[in-house]
């Protein structure tokens, strides 16, 4: 029977806090080598007599041991400017080794484009470039839509294939200035761009052997001199009397005529199209030249 009345009290035992204060309202309450000190709250809590000091220090810390942390230092958590670039530059006083000092209380994140200097390095939205980023094309938060890219910070016409005026700028595929120089047909290799050159009113790019009503032919061909502005009294022909057009073009082929055929702005061995292919003076295009 003893033995089971030690077990049941051992088991309704529960661990002292050995950091618990006892209650106080003088000295007299605390045991030998304490002394009572007043809470600022009320009451008072029994310490060690060299536990507290009298003065506060600017630390952090309850010195006093009155309840109340640096209050002798009004100053502390007062809104300053810190030494941090950007948004980090916001901050409170705080209490370091003794001392007042303004410190920082955001701290720096990943970059976001979004005119906040997020990363605290001095530079708003550094790593994002608006001039050709297609989620932030121009300015932050600017997504290009579908078919078209970011380009001098602007969404421009990108996809020169699908017969959609993707920019809705009223101008589709190679008609839209944008598409200059871009792919507008894989169907055949190699692949056709989009070009800009000038006819005298027709879509063939070869004569039929008819007559300019300037100067005549040199065969298949206008013989690279300008027509006199009247359309051919046949069928028409790839000649330079000025009209303008935009279109679908396949590679430079002829490299011998002095002719931008595929109207990328480059004339026989200028254009890389015609690397290994004969030239004017009869040998190759090599290097964009035509060998003497």
């Amino acid at each position: 029977m003893k033995k089971v009345l030690a077990l049941f009290v051992l088991a309704a035992c529960t661990p002292l806090d050995l950091h618990a204060r006892f209650s106080c309202a003088t000295d007299a309450d605390c045991g030998s080598g304490y002394h009572c000190v007043p809470r600022f709250s009320g009451s008072g809590l029994c310490f060690l007599a060299a536990e507290c000091n009298e003065a506060e220090t600017c630390n952090g810390a309850d010195d006093n041991c009155d309840g109340r942390v640096d209050e002798t230092f009004p100053g502390k958590d007062d809104a300053c400017t810190a030494a941090e670039l950007g948004p980090c530059s916001t901050g409170a006083t705080a209490c370091v080794l003794g001392d007042l000092v303004c410190r920082s209380t955001v701290e720096p994140m990943t970059e976001s484009c979004d005119s906040i200097d997020n990363d605290c390095d001095g530079t708003v939205d550094d790593g994002f470039d608006l001039t050709s980023d297609d989620l932030n094309c121009g300015a932050c938060g600017v997504i290009c839509a579908q078919g078209t890219q970011c380009r001098a910070s602007h969404c421009v016409e990108a996809d020169c294939d699908d017969n959609v005026d993707n920019d809705s700028n009223g101008a589709r595929d190679c008609l839209d200035p944008a598409c200059l120089g871009q792919v507008c047909s894989e169907a055949t290799l190699p692949v056709w761009h989009c070009g800009f050159r000038f006819y005298d009113g027709g879509v063939m790019p070869f004569d039929a052997g008819t007559m300019d009503s300037g100067v005549p032919d040199a065969g298949d061909f206008d013989g690279g001199e300008v027509d006199a502005g009247v359309t051919d009294a046949g069928i028409p022909d790839s000649g330079w009397d000025g009209s303008s057009q935009r279109g679908c073009f396949p590679p430079e082929n002829r490299c011998d005529d002095g002719r931008d055929e595929d109207g990328d702005g480059e004339t026989d061995c200028e254009d890389d199209d015609c690397a290994g292919l004969q030239c004017a003076s009869g040998k190759v295009c090599t290097n964009h030249a035509c060998p003497p």
